[in-house]
């Protein structure tokens, strides 16, 4: 095997996208880039009205990994290239490939990008191969145990093939030589009789390996040498504007088990800044953090919302899962650590959507847990937030002034009223109601709200 260079994902975000934004206008004249202060925004208004059914200045590009359409979300340049889908396998490499052409750059292999990213990817794919036909080897008794240890977690066999789940190949089990499995970093004896899975980017390539113990000896987690993408769960099963991030990789294997598909991990306490970038391009509108019950995962809450990109920069609105309602819905002692998985063990798929409809804005969570110095600006700073239970938030955060209270009360009701009034209108037209009746027949209702709101 050669020398392990940069991965084709690294070659695509540390060499060709940055070339790209760098000359875009001449990469895709077809847009009519125009630089600004900000990166860049399209002109040419026959191809966006036929492309994207919008005006040019309503196409820009403020980061290299692609365009954004206002009130939309994001393109990568690989989906652009491949016909507006992201491309995966071979498609992916081809489109790197164009790519780098419109760049100006080495395509992946010559020049020295990428060198033996082929042969490294084949290394961790027979690694795994192996590792799955081990897990279901029926004589094999540490596969017994590792199987009885993934029933446990709830995930039974009808999720080891869909989430490509295998118990580390013996020595000469693998595949491949040791010196192979040394090169990419699953040589080590702490590998022995882990499962491992899969850990892919958002093109769907295989980019590491990663081995959980069974036993409680030696690192929790293991992974692969070389480079990793910032969230694990990738690529999602479908795309999806609300997420939820988790701590763990197998908390986010047991949520997706359980039925919650729009589900992604930090692989850690840290969500870094290339995971905030990585959300960012995958369209992330409202993230939920639902970190574990324990003090390391309280305190990683806190320090996640004080790092988050704020939504009007461009970042998602935020929302937690209060640990105490893990906690309850979990049912388990006040000193119990409680995360994802054991509240799917606990609750099933209904005890996660209790917990999900009753998450808090993260504001007000950090409020309640003094990381705000004013609750009351905390709070009403959150009212715009999609909806969420007001009064058992009015009810645990004690230090809100009575002004705050009337404030968000008054907002909730004339949200309430509004929404009742377009859904009435909506409901009119669908009956066949001319237009002018409508807005006759809503005139009045509107303007008493409009008088509410000016008081």
């Amino acid at each position: 095997m050669s020398a392990e260079g940069p991965s084709l994902v690294g070659y695509l975000e540390e060499v060709v996208q940055p070339a790209l934004f760098e000359n875009l206008d001449a990469a895709f004249p077809e847009f009519g880039w125009r630089r600004t202060a900000a990166g860049w925004v399209a002109t040419n208004r026959a191809f966006t009205k036929e492309r994207f059914g919008v005006r040019p200045d309503r196409v820009i590009c403020h980061r290299p990994f692609g365009f954004l359409i206002h009130g939309g979300r994001p393109h990568t340049w690989c989906a652009y290239v491949h016909g507006g889908t992201p491309p995966q396998g071979r498609a992916f490499r081809d489109a790197v490939a164009a790519l780098a052409t419109r760049a100006g750059v080495a395509p992946p292999g010559a020049g020295g990008s990428a060198p033996g990213h082929d042969e490294r990817t084949e290394v961790l794919a027979r690694f795994l191969e192996a590792a799955r036909e081990r897990l279901v080897d029926d004589a094999d008794p540490g596969a017994r145990r590792a199987r009885a240890t993934l029933e446990r977690r709830g995930l039974g066999q009808d999720t080891w093939d869909r989430f490509e789940l295998g118990l580390a190949p013996v020595e000469g089990d693998a595949g491949v030589g040791p010196s192979d499995l040394h090169a990419v970093g699953l040589a080590d004896a702490h590998w022995a009789n882990r499962i491992v899975g899969a850990w892919r980017d958002s093109s769907g390539e295989l980019v590491a390996i990663y081995g959980r113990r069974l036993v409680d000896r030696g690192p929790k987690y293991l992974c692969s040498k070389g480079r990793r993408p910032p969230l694990f769960g990738l690529p999602l099963p479908e795309p999806a504007a609300a997420l939820v991030l988790v701590e763990g990789l197998f908390d986010a294997l047991a949520l997706r088990a359980g039925g919650v598909r729009n589900v992604l991990a930090a692989a850690g306490t840290t969500i870094s800044q290339g995971a905030w970038s990585a959300l960012e391009a995958l369209g992330c509108r409202d993230l939920t953090l639902w970190f574990d019950s324990d003090a390391a995962g309280r305190t990683a809450l806190l320090q996640a919302i004080e790092s988050a990109p704020g939504a009007t920069g461009g970042g998602p609105q935020l929302f937690v899962i209060h640990p105490d309602g893990a906690r309850c819905i979990a049912g388990v002692s006040a000193r119990g650590k409680v995360d994802p998985n054991s509240v799917v063990l606990a609750s099933g798929r209904r005890g996660v959507l209790k917990l999900l409809a009753k998450r808090w804005p993260a504001r007000i969570y950090g409020a309640l847990c003094g990381a705000e110095e004013d609750p009351d600006q905390a709070f009403l700073g959150s009212l715009g937030a999609p909806d969420w239970d007001l009064e058992s938030v009015l009810r645990e955060v004690p230090h809100l002034s009575e002004d705050a209270r009337k404030i968000a009360r008054g907002s909730r009701e004339a949200d309430t009223l509004l929404e009742d009034c377009l859904e009435s209108g909506r409901a009119l037209r669908r009956a066949g109601i001319p237009a002018a009746h409508v807005a006759a027949e809503l005139a009045p209702r509107l303007a008493q709200l409009a008088r509410e709101a000016g008081k």
